[in-house]
């Protein structure tokens, strides 16, 4: 997404919303980090017209314990994504240096049927390999 060094969520909805008609019909969308935050904040706050088979947020800050969320923090709560995507995955590692575990709380708070899945040792996954997201992916 542009500028991601310096993010601007009206940037970001923009691009995105550019790219939506190009999308299949059944979709199967992945956030991390701050991408994580922007597509639950746009999903919370906007109609989505393709179904969403899944949507997965990988290490995705929820509140501003290390770094304000800004305009990327939606002005209603999470419960909205309960609807919105048939399934819904959150994948957070316990040695996140950059977004704590305890940001995964507000999610399972509002999102009934999320799974989640916990990682031990993946840091922020910026890892050039994720094996277990590919066959999480090859699962759905």
């Amino acid at each position: 997404m542009p500028g991601s060094d310096d993010a601007v969520y009206g940037q970001w909805q923009t691009l995105f919303n550019r790219i939506i008609p190009l999308l299949n019909e059944e979709v199967i969308l992945i956030g991390h980090s701050l991408g994580g935050a922007f597509l639950a904040k746009y999903l919370v706050e906007n109609d989505f017209y393709k179904k969403i088979t899944a949507l997965i947020l990988i290490a995705a800050p929820t509140n501003e314990e290390l770094e304000p969320l800004g305009e990327f923090k939606p002005r209603r709560t999470f419960r909205a994504l309960n609807r919105k995507a048939e399934k819904i995955y959150l994948l957070y590692s316990q040695d996140d240096p950059v977004v704590p575990i305890s940001n995964l709380k507000e999610f399972q708070e509002n999102i009934e049927k999320a799974k989640t899945i916990i990682f031990e040792d993946k840091g922020h996954f910026n890892q050039e390999e994720f094996p277990e997201l590919v066959k999480l992916i090859q699962s759905i």
